[in-house]
């Protein structure tokens, strides 16, 4: 094992840095977000509610909406990464049209979130906001939960194959993707 040092560290990062580039990554790293982003936020705003902690639920609330939001840069990785790998099978085709007709469920969730943050404690409505807040959580949560059973039905064998292989770590990235 060789040792790290500031040199193999540095072309370590560059790496790392050239593979967090690929869409198909990223589109992978994402994909948790939809049930442990807003499953996560939704327990946090129940208990927040249960031990009345304004802090955690203004965190709880930022974090659900974040995760909501996150449809918008996904469904685009999903897009541009279709583009680049081989045609994908009809079980394939069918999840990225459920993923694309249940984003208004993420959509809703994420605007909801933020909006009960920031206008909830202000508006007389605030019990009710939250209260909704804590009802889409647990749609979308169900939700992705739900695409993601099918997302797995659809790949019966790991994608990550078809990601580029990590290069020889001892030479320098290229400076830009291959074909751009």
């Amino acid at each position: 094992m060789m040792p790290v040092t500031g040199k193999t560290f540095s072309i370590e990062a560059r790496e790392l840095w050239f593979q967090l580039r690929q869409a198909p990554l990223q589109e992978e790293l994402l994909r948790p977000v939809f049930v442990w982003g807003v499953g996560l936020g939704t327990l946090l705003l129940l208990v927040a509610l249960l031990v009345r902690d304004s802090g955690l639920k203004r965190s709880a609330l930022v974090l659900m909406g974040a995760a909501g939001l996150a449809v918008i840069p996904y469904l685009q990785l999903r897009t541009e990464g279709a583009r680049r790998l081989p045609p994908r099978t009809d079980l394939s085709a069918k999840v990225t049209r459920l993923r694309v007709e249940s984003r208004w469920v993420f959509l809703t969730l994420g605007g909801l979130a933020l909006g009960t943050a920031v206008f909830g404690a202000r508006t007389r409505y605030g019990g009710a906001l939250t209260a909704a807040t804590v009802v889409a959580g647990l749609g979308a949560t169900a939700t992705g939960l739900w695409l993601a059973a099918h997302e797995a039905g659809a790949m019966p064998i790991s994608p990550r194959p078809l990601f580029p292989l990590p290069r020889n770590t001892m030479e320098a990235p290229p400076r830009s993707l291959p074909g751009r």
